[in-house]
């Protein structure tokens, strides 16, 4: 089982790591100094941490980050990285408040992912589309969700949802 519980991590916590991290996931250079993740993970990190970070401090350049790796993402013919593109991109269309456009990469991203089979990323990808749409749609998609987290043996699916993919997501603009 997979208990992220204990671990306390709230907005403040996240923008505190993230500020001391700020520095490198600013940085332009690519990500030579993770060789063992690779420059998907590496980038990927960064982009999620500077998305997290501008949920509770906004900064334009932090947004910057994560575009760079959705344009990335896009020149990849790997399911798994356009996937995570299209995650990342949707959160970024959240923050602008293109929130049909966000709902709809969501549900691309769910395919893609699942093609990949990351199945604990599709439910991140699904609950957020519940989130943002609302309603008793949106309750569904997030009980399904939350369903498919605890069948992978997650025990907080929201508490893994904001890890994977940080931002505010709801259904009220």
């Amino acid at each position: 089982m997979c208990d992220a519980a204990h671990l306390p991590v709230v907005p403040d916590d996240l923008a505190i790591s993230c500020a001391r991290a700020k520095t490198d996931i600013l940085d332009p250079r690519p990500a030579l100094d993770y060789p063992r993740l690779g420059h998907f993970l590496a980038e990927m990190l960064r982009a999620r941490c500077a998305l997290g970070l501008h949920s509770v401090s906004p900064d334009p350049s932090l947004l910057g980050v994560a575009e760079r790796f959705v344009r990335w993402s896009t020149r990849s013919s790997a399911a798994l990285v356009q996937g995570w593109g299209l995650l990342i991109d949707a959160a970024m269309n959240v923050s602008a408040g293109q929130r049909e456009r966000a709902v709809a990469k969501l549900q691309l991203a769910e395919q893609r992912l699942d093609e990949a089979g990351a199945l604990q990323v599709v439910a991140v990808s699904l609950r957020r589309r519940g989130e943002l749409i609302g309603g008793t749609e949106g309750s569904r998609l997030v009980h399904l969700a939350d369903q498919q987290f605890l069948d992978l043996g997650v025990t907080n699916p929201a508490r893994m949802t904001a890890r994977f993919l940080p931002g505010r997501f709801s259904s009220s603009p």
